[in-house]
């Protein structure tokens, strides 16, 4: 569903940040990402979109977590 509606992104941000206000030591911060779409369907990510989430939940916790 919120692949269809390009929402994947703003759906991570959302799952990411009810995470990373909990968080004390991000050295042991580990995500796994598994589309739900992708669950039973027979429909798979391909590596591209595997490697575009990835580089995308990489940023985001970068961003959020860095302090400077």
């Amino acid at each position: 569903m919120e692949r269809k509606a390009n929402m994947t992104y703003p759906m991570l941000s959302k799952q990411l940040e009810l995470v990373i206000n909990r968080m004390k030591d991000f050295s042991k911060l580990v995500v796994a990402y598994e589309p739900v779409w992708a669950i039973g369907t027979g429909d798979v990510a391909t590596p591209q979109h595997a490697q575009r989430i990835h580089d995308y939940i990489r940023h985001w916790v970068h961003n959020h977590t860095t302090t400077e």
